[in-house]
């Protein structure tokens, strides 16, 4: 009986140290992610204007494309 109960014993501290086990990637892999985000955040912030004057490129060239397309479909 007392067996019995030692190996009971020794078996739910066992399965006690897996679950901790378990959970602690899971813990290293939110702070992970986590700083991730953070990352992720301050460059969307830092937004170069560079950026900006593309976009206005691209939509001039566009426009201007448009434009010529108009033109030549109605001569």
């Amino acid at each position: 009986m007392e067996e019995m109960r030692a190996r009971d014993v020794h078996t739910l501290q066992l399965a006690d140290k897996v679950d901790a086990l378990g959970l602690l990637p899971d813990y290293e892999s939110q702070q992970k992610l986590d700083r991730l985000e953070k990352m992720v955040c301050d460059l969307a912030k830092k937004k170069p204007r560079f950026t900006n004057g593309f976009e206005y490129l691209v939509g001039l060239v566009v426009f201007v494309v448009v434009l010529i397309g108009m033109l030549l479909m109605f001569k």
